[in-house]
């Protein structure tokens, strides 16, 4: 009898210690959100971590309670990771940039481009890399993501011409037909991989690119002009010609 009592005892008490637990968290929750002088929501998030009135440290704070109550919302990493690069921080900016990628990919491309700048600040040229080249493979058969395949074209570019710079030439090849491949819409790419091949002697590839480029509607006039004089053109448009007017396509703002 006094076993069975005991028994009883212990299954209360691991109960409240359970009831406990429960409205701790609850505590914690409810603390979260009534944070003065103001709410902390998603909603008006960013601006409370730009607003000058308050410490790094209650920021910091903030951050920790929304990651607590939105674990899987992108928005609450997005915002940390620019609170952090703002102040300097670029290792946990880069971090919370990852995180906001990683549970949307395909939401928005600005993400992509902050996450960018912060790896060329810390000259994480081998990061920088593979992730463009994922982002590639996750939209390269969805025609519907325009707007990530012109930045991300833009992106493939620019890196096909550091390695240009350096006298890469199988790298610049590498990365530029990989722009026709996801932006076949736009002629400046053709015409600048055509020029690379041209000026290496590859006169048969850089017909080739041409060839494919007229095969679709937008950049068609604009290539055969190239077809149509021999590609006399290249001997004074050198690879990297029409960087300029690559560089202005679909640019995302990022602060």
């Amino acid at each position: 009898m006094k076993e069975k009592k005991n028994k009883i005892i212990w299954l209360f008490f691991i109960l409240s210690l359970i009831l406990f637990a429960g409205a701790l968290l609850s505590l914690i929750e409810i603390k979260a959100f009534n944070l003065n002088p103001l709410k902390v929501s998603k909603y008006n998030y960013s601006s409370l971590l730009n607003n000058n009135s308050y410490s790094s440290s209650t920021k910091e704070e903030f951050i920790t309670r929304m990651i607590f109550l939105n674990k899987e919302d992108s928005d609450v990493y997005f915002y940390a990771g620019d609170y952090f690069q703002k102040k300097g921080d670029l290792v946990k900016a880069g971090e919370f940039y990852e995180k906001a990628i990683n549970f949307i990919p395909l939401l928005n491309f600005e993400a992509y481009q902050k996450l960018f700048k912060n790896y060329d600040l810390q000259q994480k040229e081998n990061e920088k890399e593979e992730t463009i080249l994922s982002l590639y493979e996750k939209i390269r058969n969805k025609g519907y993501l325009k707007s990530f395949s012109a930045n991300l074209s833009r992106n493939l570019y620019l890196v096909g011409e550091s390695y240009l710079k350096k006298e890469d030439l199988d790298k610049t090849a590498f990365w530029w037909e990989k722009t026709i491949d996801i932006s076949p819409e736009w002629s400046y790419f053709y015409l600048d991989l055509a020029s690379f091949y041209y000026n290496q002697g590859e006169l048969v590839k850089a017909q080739g690119v041409l060839k494919k480029c007229i095969l679709r509607k937008e950049p068609q006039d604009h290539c055969q002009q190239y077809l149509d004089s021999q590609m006399t053109q290249f001997n004074n448009e050198k690879p990297g010609f029409w960087q300029k007017d690559i560089s202005r396509i679909e640019e995302v703002k990022s602060n």
